[in-house]
């Protein structure tokens, strides 16, 4: 029969030497601190017996005076039993340890964060829904590691609060219908590579060329269009134009004036080609088609009869 070799007294021993390890800093405490700082001595106003060293968080500004004594060597005073500097500093590190381990870590407090340009025209068209060119009224964002939206990136300064705040007064205007607006013009370009030789989807049957956009009018009033391009005066094209899809009928497609209601509106404008030179079809064609709409420009307002009545205005008064 086999003996059996039982290895707990090994066990035992490192179990117990791993808890007097545990217990060296209390033991510093009761060698060379509790002999004056206890209940009844009570030196320096400190009862050591009466703290939890193992909740030092319970206690921390007592601890952290502690410590300071200790490693400035006030404590254990001379003339007392002191240990070596080197016991003093590893009783005073081990404490430290204690005190920061038990300290919760607080989060960090996020930096103020305004809105970018972007973001702000973003919240403009939410709430009122219009669109705004935050670039022709705005300062640029400074970009922070190539994202413009980073609060630490975005700083102030004089000249962004007052672009921000005559900015909002122009917004608050144009919201409510401003009566006092003087004219302005916005152009609309086409794409200068765009093939304006086949019908574009959007625009009216029968046209080719051309765009199609949505504009803005502040007030009701008259507007002046003024369309550029490369028809000239061909007699064989005519300018279809529509607004909110109804046939405008124009003296002159090139400049003219019209009553419009203040609001969103969409227009279009397209090429009518009264005669076209082709071959056997579209495909095997020999003739080049002429004209293009490059650009069309809108200046107004002009003769405003009130702020009309339109979805943003109403927002704000029902």
């Amino acid at each position: 029969m086999k003996r059996m070799t039982y290895k707990f007294p090994a066990l035992f021993l490192a179990i117990a030497a791993a808890t007097a390890s545990a217990q060296q800093t209390p033991e510093f405490l009761d060698q060379y601190c509790l002999k004056c700082h206890n209940a009844e001595d009570w030196a320096g106003s400190l009862d050591i017996e009466g703290l939890n060293y193992d909740n030092v968080d319970h206690d921390a500004e007592v601890w952290e005076k502690i410590v300071r004594k200790v490693r400035a060597g006030m404590m254990p005073p001379k003339g007392e039993d002191r240990p070596d500097r080197t016991v003093m500093d590893g009783f005073a590190a081990q404490l430290e340890d204690r005190l920061d381990s038990s300290v919760a870590t607080i989060p960090a407090v996020p930096a103020l964060h305004r809105l970018n340009r972007s973001e702000y025209a973003n919240a403009i068209r939410d709430i009122f829904g219009i669109e705004i060119n935050v670039a022709a009224m705005l300062p640029k964002d400074d970009a922070s590691e190539g994202f413009d939206n980073i609060a630490s990136g975005l700083g102030f300064s004089p000249a962004l609060i007052q672009g921000y705040t005559s900015t909002s007064m122009k917004i608050s205007r144009a919201v409510v219908g401003d009566m006092t607006a003087t004219e302005s013009s916005t152009a609309y370009t086409a794409p200068a590579n765009l093939a304006q030789d086949q019908h574009i989807e959007g625009l009216p049957l029968g046209t080719r060329g051309g765009m199609k956009f949505e504009h803005n009018f502040p007030l009701d009033a008259e507007y002046e269009f003024s369309i550029r391009g490369g028809f000239g005066r061909n007699p064989n094209i005519r300018m279809d134009i529509t607004l909110d899809g109804k046939h405008l009928d124009v003296t002159d497609a090139r400049n003219f004036r019209l009553p419009v209601t203040a609001g969103k509106h969409d227009i279009t404008v397209g090429i009518v080609d009264l005669k076209r030179p082709t071959g056997v079809n579209d495909i095997y064609g020999v003739y080049s088609v002429q004209g293009t709409v490059d650009t069309v420009e809108i200046k107004g307002p002009f003769n405003a009869t009130g702020p009309g009545k339109t979805a943003t205005r109403d927002r704000i008064i029902p």
